[in-house]
């Protein structure tokens, strides 16, 4: 009896631990999408805003819209800094936990641990610091790919490109 009890007791707590984590992660991503979407609607008026006060001169320029596009993409960092420096005090709080049990059973664990960390972390920060060149190299080909999508789906600019029959142009340049 006393053996059912306790196996009936870990079974609820079992699928009390799955309800709750099931429910957190719903939890998680909604709030994640809600914090999206506030950042994003928070940065859209900014360069709304700066877009109707600087000189219309500055439309003219490639190295406007290149600047444009990388702040976008510098808002979407921004967007995951949070979620990203969340889950680093999820982590830290295990490693230290990891830490203090490793040195308590054998001192020189957490030590081996450390060290064995190291390597990944620096190779981390040098791959991310590649990607965001990368991506940046790659503004202005975003702009044009941009470009020709637009021209596509403006109204003004689809009728001439039916008339002059400049699609299959416009599609190669787009692919490149």
């Amino acid at each position: 009896q006393d053996s059912f009890n306790t196996f009936l007791f870990f079974f609820f707590f079992y699928f009390f631990v799955l309800l709750l984590n099931s429910f957190l992660n719903v939890m998680d991503s909604f709030l994640q999408s809600k914090h999206m979407d506030l950042i994003s609607n928070f940065v859209e008026n900014q360069f709304m805003k700066k877009s109707s006060e600087i000189s219309i001169a500055h439309f003219d320029s490639p190295a406007f819209y290149n600047q444009m596009i990388s702040a976008k993409r510098d808002s979407i960092a921004l967007k995951q800094i949070t979620w990203t420096t969340a889950n680093l005090v999820s982590v830290l709080v295990t490693f230290v936990s990891s830490f203090v049990i490793l040195f308590n059973y054998k001192f020189y664990l957490p030590l081996i641990m450390l060290v064995i960390m190291i390597p990944s972390y620096v190779n981390d920060l040098k791959y991310r610091s590649i990607d965001y060149m990368w991506y940046q190299d790659k503004i202005l080909d975003e702009r044009k790919m941009g470009y020709y999508k637009n021209l596509f789906t403006s109204r003004q600019s689809a009728k001439d490109i039916r008339l002059f029959g400049l699609s299959g142009l416009f599609i190669d340049r787009h692919n490149r």
